[in-house]
């Protein structure tokens, strides 16, 4: 059986044509990781925008092949749409993610790019990257109580795995967490760094602390 379309490798193949495109272009070496205020604080080798689409085919591949591998793996054909959706929503954040790491040393090195014009210190790649993580939380959680028991999607607490009714009343409860979550991760990016990373640690808490707990919660209250 087939879990990821065929369809979804067009994310990779756009990729892997920024990048042919844009490989002229770039300084030797281009930033891959940048701070809350938006700058650059890790560098690496052009080629690294080579790797990305590759990294990106990966990881179809390997979500393509877990379901197989998981004990549980008749449950992935009760949901094959969120899960699909899933992987959608994955490769669309890498993508974007791709399109940043690309640009940015461009407009960089030439002030503007399609018409934008960029001041230095104005760029933050959180800007679009925060929002954008933020967005795919919230249809996460909407998609979550979809899934059912498997080892490789969803909320993998111990509890949740052995009872089927945890899982379901875990993930029910945990999506609306992480509607909460990807709301304020919408906004984090645009906040004071002081504030904005005691919300990131806040969110952290929230999407996956909380459901930990309650999902053990309900297997104490279920075993009395």
């Amino acid at each position: 059986m087939k879990y990821i379309s065929k369809k979804l490798y067009i994310f990779p193949a756009l990729a892997l044509l920024i990048s042919l495109i844009a490989y002229p272009f770039l300084p030797e070496q281009i930033p891959i990781h940048f701070d809350f205020n938006g700058n650059p604080d890790n560098y690496s080798g052009k080629l690294f925008v080579l790797m990305i689409p590759i990294i990106m085919a990966a990881l179809l591949v390997l979500a393509d092949f877990l379901p197989k591998a998981d004990p549980k793996s008749a449950n992935y054909a009760k949901f094959p749409k969120a899960y699909q959706l899933l992987h959608v929503l994955v490769q669309l954040l890498l993508l974007v993610t791709h399109i940043v790491t690309v640009a940015y040393p461009i407009l960089q090195m030439n002030g503007s790019l399609w018409g934008m014009t960029f001041v230095s210190g104005n760029f933050n790649a959180g800007y679009i990257i925060g929002p954008l993580v933020g967005i795919m939380l919230i249809i996460i959680g909407n998609y979550m109580p979809k899934f059912k028991q498997s080892y490789f999607c969803g909320i993998k607490t111990p509890w949740a795995l052995a009872d089927e009714e945890n899982w379901y009343k875990t993930h029910r409860f945990g999506g609306k967490l992480w509607v909460l979550g990807g709301a304020l991760m919408v906004i984090i990016p645009f906040l004071p760094e002081s504030i904005g990373m005691i919300l990131i640690f806040t969110d952290i808490f929230i999407l996956v602390v909380i459901p930990y707990l309650y999902s053990y919660l309900i297997y104490r209250k279920k075993s009395k």
